[in-house]
């Protein structure tokens, strides 16, 4: 049932019969390279770790996975038996994105970008390009939504004024309505 076996080109172990192909090690089960370069290690009750050119790229934990990299996907699913969570988490004074793109080159779609400097969570959106259109103050509440180039909040939330400033960014009554040249404001209730 157990061949172990060289067929001129490459070499084999085998289970050619009934039954299951059990491996069993004592401490830790190693695949390597003739090197002696980790593949994939096994450790009893700890881990299974997967390398790349001798670099761990892929472990398990005791609460689910660890990936040290980018990972690939064609989809993903996060499912939870109460609150499911999605992590965006960045270290060493880096901003945190989720980007939302099409196939091809550069920022195409959206992305969110939380700025640890300013504190504020961004929606960008462009083609090529991160051209803000919203943004909320974490410390703030502040809303802004911005005009076409990204630069100027031209529709603004104060929350802590509870004021609403259109065409400007520092609203001084609870509505504000500014314009320039021949702008004409009409409001209708």
């Amino acid at each position: 049932d157990l061949q172990i076996y060289h067929d001129g080109a490459n070499s084999y172990i085998k289970d050619a019969g009934a039954g299951d192909l059990i491996i069993q090690a004592s401490d830790d089960l190693k695949l390597q390279t003739a090197s002696g370069t980790n593949m994939a290690v096994f450790t009893e009750n700890t881990y299974a770790r997967l390398f790349y050119n001798g670099t761990a790229r892929f472990e398990t934990t005791n609460t689910g996975i660890d990936v040290t990299g980018t990972v690939v996907s064609d989809g993903l699913t996060v499912q939870g038996a109460s609150d499911s969570t999605v992590l965006v988490e960045a270290t060493g004074g880096n901003d945190a994105s989720l980007f939302l793109t099409e196939a091809g080159t550069g920022n195409v779609g959206a992305q969110f970008v939380y700025d640890g400097g300013v504190n504020e969570l961004f929606l960008k959106v462009g083609n090529n390009t991160d051209t803000t259109r919203l943004s909320v103050s974490r410390d703030t509440g502040d809303i802004s939504f911005y005009e076409d180039t990204g630069t100027t909040a031209k529709f603004f939330w104060d929350a802590s004024a509870e004021a609403l400033g259109i065409g400007t960014s520092s609203p001084s009554t609870t509505l504000e309505v500014t314009g320039t040249g021949d702008a004409e404001t009409g409001i209708t209730a």
